[in-house]
C-alpha cells in the first residue's frame, strides 16, 4: 500500500485531486507537469478536469438542449455522444490552455478514431470539438477520415466541414457564418 501511495503521489494522483493544474497559457514544463495535463487522455484510472474544457463542455451541452439533441457527457471516457435524424455521433473536445491547436488536433483525432473503430461496436460518426479555428490541410485532413471538425467561436459552434456529416448542419452553424464574425 505504501508502494502505491507513493507512486500516486509521484504521478500526481494524490487522493482527492480533481482538478489539473493552471499553466495558464504557457505549456507544461517538464514530465510531471505533463503527465498531470493529459492523464485524461491516457487513461489513467483518476480523471482530472481542466477547467476550461470543463466550460466547453457546458456550454456545448447547453447549445446541444437549445437544439432539442440530447447530449451524453463523459461515458467510457467519450467526452460527448448525441443522436441526429437516427444518426449516432461521439465527440471529443480539446482546448488550447495546455496544447498547442495541432497538438489538440492530433489527440482528438486519434481519440474519435479509436473510441469509433476500436472501443464501439457501432462505428458512430466523429466529431472534434476545438476551442480554435483549423488550418484548411487540417480540416481537409479530418474531412477524408470522415471526422466532423467544430469550433467554438465566441457563443456559436461553426462546423468548418459540413459536407462529411449535412445532417449536423440542423446542429451546428455552416462554415460561412465564421467568415461574417
Amino acid at each position: 500500500m505504501l508502494f502505491r501511495s507513493r507512486v500516486n503521489i509521484f504521478f500526481g494522483r494524490a487522493q482527492g485531486a480533481e482538478q489539473s493544474p493552471d499553466y495558464g497559457n504557457r505549456r507544461p514544463g517538464n514530465f510531471d507537469e505533463y503527465r498531470k495535463a493529459y492523464s485524461y487522455a491516457l487513461g489513467e484510472p483518476n480523471r482530472i478536469v481542466n477547467p476550461a474544457h470543463q466550460h466547453y463542455q457546458v456550454d456545448l451541452k447547453r447549445h446541444l438542449n437549445a437544439k432539442h439533441v440530447k447530449p451524453e457527457l463523459e461515458k467510457d471516457f467519450v467526452d460527448v455522444g448525441f443522436w441526429v435524424k437516427d444518426r449516432h455521433f461521439i465527440g471529443e473536445i480539446k482546448v488550447t490552455n495546455c496544447l498547442t491547436p495541432s497538438e489538440a488536433f492530433r489527440i482528438a483525432i486519434g481519440q474519435v478514431l479509436e473510441y469509433s473503430w476500436v472501443k464501439t461496436n457501432d462505428h458512430p460518426r466523429m466529431i472534434i470539438f476545438l476551442d480554435q479555428n483549423m488550418d484548411e490541410a487540417r480540416v481537409a485532413l479530418a474531412s477524408r477520415l470522415e471526422i466532423a471538425v467544430v469550433i467554438k467561436s465566441d457563443d456559436d459552434f461553426i462546423l468548418l466541414n459540413p459536407e462529411v456529416s449535412p445532417e449536423l448542419k440542423s446542429v451546428f452553424s455552416p462554415i460561412a457564418k465564421a467568415a461574417n464574425a
